[in-house]
């Protein structure tokens, strides 16, 4: 079985706002009000009861490298141990008005965690945006992240600890637009709508794979292969236009 170890990148389109508790913070911090859309919000499925709390946060920065992933990584390993915590870290960009922003996606079940998280990241020269209200919106966010796979089946691949994340290798990663364009197509004349879509991108030996990232708890090879067939077949397409 192929297995497929490395890091890469994640395209998505999501809703946030910023993030409000009863003891404000004063650094900017976004909620993802609506994770994997495709699947809960836009047909009314109930999250699960693990999604109820906003564990997909997003610490918004007034400047920081993007590309520099070792001394990020290095950052976040030393904030592990100085709070103790476990958590999830990957550095990202997103979409806040009308401008494209640094930040950091945590994800974590324990919120309370927070304040003393952002108190390391500040000891380790993380600068972050000031608090400003941000109203509900639909952001693109770009997050670097690692890509723990095995293959299942010709070009598809399952992500080794996250089993309802699956992902389709496509010809080419077209613009985010006619992503949202192809997959509203799909929906409509294959008859499976129940699923969240992304982009992906992984580096290889031979260069970078491009992918669709499918998010569905019950998702099954067929339904896998049909959308692979058929992103493949709207995207090449696309390309010979």
């Amino acid at each position: 079985m192929k297995r497929l170890e490395t890091t890469g990148l994640i395209i998505k389109k999501e809703k946030l706002a910023s993030y409000e508790t009863s003891v404000p913070f004063h650094e900017l911090i976004l909620e993802d009000l609506a994770p994997f859309p495709g699947y809960y919000d836009s047909f009314h499925v109930p999250p699960p009861e693990a999604d109820l709390i906003p564990n997909h946060l997003f610490f918004v920065l007034r400047t920081f490298d993007f590309f520099n992933d070792a001394e990020f990584v290095r950052k976040t390993q030393r904030v592990r141990t100085t709070t103790g915590f476990d958590f999830d870290a990957a550095p990202g960009q997103l979409e806040l008005f009308n401008e494209i922003h640094s930040c950091i996606r945590i994800r974590t079940g324990h919120l309370e965690w927070i304040p003393s998280m952002i108190e390391s990241f500040k000891q380790e020269g993380i600068d972050f945006a000031r608090y400003r209200e941000v109203k509900p919106y639909q952001s693109l966010i770009r997050i670097k992240t690692y890509f723990s796979l095995k293959e299942v089946a010709d070009g598809i691949y399952q992500h080794n600890y996250r089993p309802e994340l699956n992902f389709l290798t496509i010809p080419y990663m077209p613009d985010w637009q006619t992503f949202e364009e192809i997959t509203l197509l799909i929906r409509r004349n294959s008859g499976y709508q129940h699923y969240d879509a992304a982009l992906a991108s992984a580096y290889t030996h031979q260069g970078m794979m491009e992918l669709v990232r499918i998010y569905d708890v019950s998702c099954t090879l067929d339904r896998l292969q049909d959308l692979q067939t058929r992103y493949h077949r709207e995207i090449q397409r696309e390309l010979n236009k």
